[in-house]
């Protein structure tokens, strides 16, 4: 029987853990504007918990490093995660697609640009999001249209930076 962090069952152990660790976060960012955008566990020889984090107006990095302080001091104290591991928690990058309804809603009126499954590029900004599509005002200022955009037919949007 294989023993250790290799084994099946440290390795189902330790992946069942997402969800509390989630929790753990949404519980230690301890300001309602800051939200967990996702939770990353993997496993090996060293285990590494990631934590993506947002706010409906940023994340500093003092937000980052108290988060991590107290997700650490529960993961220890609860023996969650068998082992060594490395513990991370950062800001959703400026690159990071939008995934949660609460990321659609902070950039509207942002420029985005959205890549859909066949691989199409659009680029406008995001007027209004809905449960099932997004809405984007495209063009150049006498040529703008407003485009509807289904979420099932998009592969992923992200922010565009603008350094005006």
């Amino acid at each position: 029987m294989t023993r250790g962090t290799t084994s099946p069952l440290f390795l189902l152990m330790t992946l069942n853990r997402t969800d509390e660790i989630k929790q753990i976060a949404a519980k230690a960012l301890g300001n309602e504007s800051l939200f967990v955008v996702e939770v990353k566990v993997s496993v090996g020889t060293e285990s590494k918990v990631t934590v993506i984090i947002d706010g409906d107006h940023g994340v500093t990095i003092d937000d980052c490093a108290k988060t991590s302080r107290a997700i650490g001091l529960q993961i220890e104290s609860d023996d969650l995660i068998l082992g060594s591991y490395t513990l991370n928690v950062m800001s959703a990058g400026i690159d990071s697609p939008l995934t949660l309804e609460r990321q659609y809603k902070k950039n509207v009126g942002r420029r985005v640009r959205v890549k859909n499954i066949s691989g199409e590029l659009t680029e406008g900004t995001l007027k209004e999001y809905g449960q099932e599509s997004i809405t984007l005002s495209v063009g150049k200022k006498k040529d703008i249209i407003e485009k509807t955009i289904r979420f099932d037919e998009i592969d992923w949007i992200k922010v565009l930076v603008s350094f005006k």
